[in-house]
Formats: C-alpha cells, structure tokens, sequence
C-alpha cells in the first residue's frame, strides 16, 4: 500500500510552482486553481507536507493497493464514482420523506432514515458501458443496470434484493433498465476508530450519535466481525459524513469482488481492500 496525496492551491504562488518546477513535480493549473499529486515515498514529500500551511495547501489523501493486495482482500469497501441524478422529488430534501420513514431522522447529523419505499428518479440513465451508479446526496446505495441485475439473478451471490426504481411520487410508473441494488443486512460494530482510519469523529448534540469522518488511509476492521457473516454484500454498522450526510460504508466480499471483474462491471466502480486484524 501507498499513500497519494492530492493538493491544491490558488494559482498565482509563484513560489511554490517554482519550487515545483525545480523539483520536476508535474503541476495543472485550471480555472485559478492548482493541483498535483505526491506519494508520500517521494523525496520531496515530507518537506511539501511540513510547509503545507506556509504554501496554502490542501490535500486529500488516497490509499493505493497492489493487484495482490486486492487478490488477498477478503471483504473490501466499494462505491460508484458515476454519481447521476438526483433522488426525487428533490425540493427541500422531500425525497427523505417520501423514499423513507423519517420518525427516527435527526435534523442534527442526518441520521435515522429507514428506507420504506421504491427510490424516485426523473429518467433512466444511459449505461452505455457502465452498470453501477450512485445518486447524488445518496452514498450507501447502489443503483444497477438490467444487465448487471440479469448477471447477479444467476450467481450464487447472497445478500442483496432488487427493488424497483419509479418514475414520480405522482404515479406508478416503473422505469426501465435501472434497479435499486438493495443490501440486506448490517454488519456488527467492528471498525478500528484509530488515527489511521478516522480523521475526526462528529458526535451529534442532538441525538448523541457518532459519525466519521475517513482519512482515506485504509479500512481496520477486528477479524472477528465477519466470522459469521454468510452474504456477499453487507452495510458496516459505522456511519460517515459531515454536515446532514450520513452513509454506512458498503463492503463487499472477495467472491462479489471477483463476479464484478469477471463481468467487466468495474467502470466507474472504486474498491478499497478492508485490513481486518
């Protein structure tokens, strides 16, 4: 594993870019914004990440895995960078009254939304060669083509059901050719709240709940958690997000993982490897 950090700045730091440039790091500028990337193996890195402030950079980080890590990985997290669309309706958030039960929802972190019917949308989208998406504001649940839905029937994958997508609150117009890929069941607690894996921890005022926020350094979870785990997709019990956004990490076994490749389902899809210790 290798750390990637991702940083930006204001265009116009003439002397961080000639510092770049001396350097041979590759730098963009676009729309008065810059950006470069660095491994933290890199020489240079620890000196950029020392003067961080000095130079006003900001980073994301990004864990990068060998093929045989991912080969090795007995669960790993998944998300669809294909973010399409909008849940509907989408006017003052409705959709979350409507999509599902909010009884329990917390106007202070976001929490507590029970999923009680069929999520809307304004169209289908056009796959062409994708398969899986994510809906904006929505981060813990996937959306799928006929096409992968046909494939998953006929595998031996366990774990999830297929719920119809509707057209609008105002009927009950199905749409075509897309499907919610819906996750049964939720995983134990088991995440390692470490400086690795967390970045800050959010405890709500209100409700008194807990989100997180990722470093983007890895998934430690304990071993013991999945032992008695017999499906192939599972939703972590630990929630995520800043502000009103809060999301469970969907975490899918090597054999999911493998039936993605297989069928060359993995455009636009990021897998992260889970370190289970």
């Amino acid at each position: 594993m290798r750390f990637k950090h991702r940083y930006t700045f204001n265009a116009g730091n003439k002397k961080l870019e000639e510092y770049l440039t001396l350097n041979e790091i590759p730098f963009d500028l676009e729309y008065g914004i810059g950006v470069f990337e660095i491994f933290e193996d890199n020489v240079h890195w620890e000196e950029i990440n020392k003067n961080a402030n000095h130079y006003g950079l900001l980073s994301l980080v990004d864990a990068i895995y060998s093929t045989e890590e991912f080969k090795n990985a007995e669960w790993l997290s998944v998300r669809s960078k294909w973010r399409w669309a909008y849940p509907q309706p989408e006017g003052n958030m409705a959709y979350e009254h409507i999509t599902y039960n909010d009884e329990n929802l917390c106007d202070g972190c976001g929490s507590g939304l029970v999923q009680k019917d069929s999520f809307r949308m304004k169209k289908s989208p056009k796959w062409s060669s994708k398969n899986f998406l994510m809906l904006n504001w929505i981060a813990d649940e996937l959306f799928i083509s006929s096409k992968a839905k046909d494939e998953l029937q006929k595998s031996t994958l366990k774990g999830f059901d297929f719920y119809e997508v509707k057209k609008s609150t105002k009927d009950n117009v199905i749409l075509d050719d897309v499907h919610q890929l819906y996750i049964n069941d939720q995983l134990k607690p088991g995440m390692l709240e470490d400086s690795d894996t967390i970045a800050s921890t959010i405890r709500c005022n209100k409700c008194g709940g807990t989100k997180f926020i990722y470093s983007g350094r890895g998934f430690k979870y304990h071993n013991s958690v999945f032992e008695n785990v017999d499906v192939d997709i599972i939703k972590s019990f630990e929630t995520f997000g800043n502000g009103h956004m809060c999301a469970r990490k969907i975490l899918v076994s090597q054999e999911f993982f493998q039936f993605i490749k297989k069928n060359k389902f993995d455009r636009n899809l990021e897998f992260e490897p889970i370190l289970l210790v």
